[in-house]
């Protein structure tokens, strides 16, 4: 799981989810780690991954390609809020992982509130159909909004990307609130059965080409293996629920350095269950002075112009849907939900 030094930027409960599930759940840095931790299997980024730490995750190259080979050969990749736009190919013009040929800009103004949106295609997360509720609050715009196989659906447009064992999106679920999560997750993060069963748990993603071929041509997969190259473990319990190596979540709002908020970890009302979750990050309204005008709730921006025309994605990164609409189209912009 992504984190810091104050803790993970996902809710407390997906550590213990996804221990109780049978993984051994490690932090990994991605603004200070140069690679993941040896054996991982899948990679948790949450939604309190703050968007100001951009350059920071950008120059963190070794990382970058480290995940970007993770997500390559098929292993669970789930990245929520700010964590899509580490896999992008550039956010602002600065390089990303480059898993999804996508790219991405800061706006003026704040995206924040909730969303009931529909699974759009099965991953890990959810099964095609599946309904939630999530929470976004983000300045960032992506382009093109979804891929060709969207993550979710709300307001009449798809919004998010999944490929292979990759689930990225800007909506930030309470996985309290979902808790099939974790054990699709460990189940796909396992190593393949030596005697070739599948687990009946498993899901069923969608199928994607052997290797994706950027416009134009064929090129060199994103991401070539770094040594002793790994990331998120899985299988192994936690015996006895013992606490997250790396250090337990922090609770509270505790401020993490350079001014990000960890999640809070506020209990889901009445027990687990769909409900009005602070998402992670958000610790309160969001100041004037800093971060300027607040978009009417429900309502999303849509791609800054400049972005997207012309571009070509980096070889290995998943294709975009849409055929390269042009920003401010309908494909891009979010509609009220």
């Amino acid at each position: 799981m992504a984190g810091g030094s104050a803790g993970s930027y996902s809710h407390p409960e997906t550590a213990e989810l996804l221990a109780a599930a049978g993984a051994d759940v490690v932090t990994v840095d991605p603004l200070r780690d140069e690679a993941l931790p040896a054996g991982t299997g899948a990679l948790v980024v949450g939604g309190g991954l703050p968007e100001s730490y951009a350059a920071e995750l950008s120059a963190n190259r070794r990382l970058c390609i480290a995940v970007a080979e993770l997500a390559r050969t098929g292993h669970p990749v789930v990245a929520e809020g700010a964590g899509l736009l580490w896999l992008i190919r550039e956010f602002d013009g600065q390089p990303m992982c480059g898993v999804l040929d996508a790219e991405g800009g800061s706006l003026d103004t704040v995206v924040v509130g909730y969303r009931e949106a529909t699974a759009r295609s099965a991953s890990v997360v959810a099964a095609a159909d599946d309904r939630v509720v999530g929470y976004k609050q983000h300045r960032a715009v992506i382009h093109p909004r979804a891929g060709q196989a969207p993550a979710w659906r709300w307001g009449g447009t798809d919004e998010g990307y999944v490929w292979r064992g990759v689930h990225a999106s800007q909506l930030t679920l309470h996985w309290a609130g979902v808790p099939g999560i974790a054990g699709r997750l460990v189940t796909a993060a396992a190593p393949p059965d030596p005697a070739g069963r599948v687990s009946a748990a498993a899901p069923v993603l969608p199928a994607g080409p052997a290797a994706p071929v950027p416009p134009g041509g064929a090129g060199r997969p994103v991401g070539a293996a770094t040594p002793g190259g790994a990331a998120v473990p899985g299988g192994a319990p936690v015996p006895g629920g013992a606490p997250v190596p790396g250090g337990a979540p922090v609770s509270g709002g505790a401020p993490v350095s350079g001014g990000a908020i960890v999640p809070g970890g506020a209990p889901v009302s009445g027990g687990a269950g769909v409900g009005r979750i602070p998402a992670p990050g958000a610790a309160g309204p969001v100041s004037p002075a800093s971060a300027g005008p607040v978009s009417p709730a429900g309502a999303d921006p849509v791609s800054p112009a400049g972005l997207g025309a012309g571009q070509v994605s980096p070889a290995g990164a998943m294709p975009a849907a849409n055929g390269g609409a042009t920003p401010g189209s309908p494909a891009n912009g979010e509609p009220p939900a």
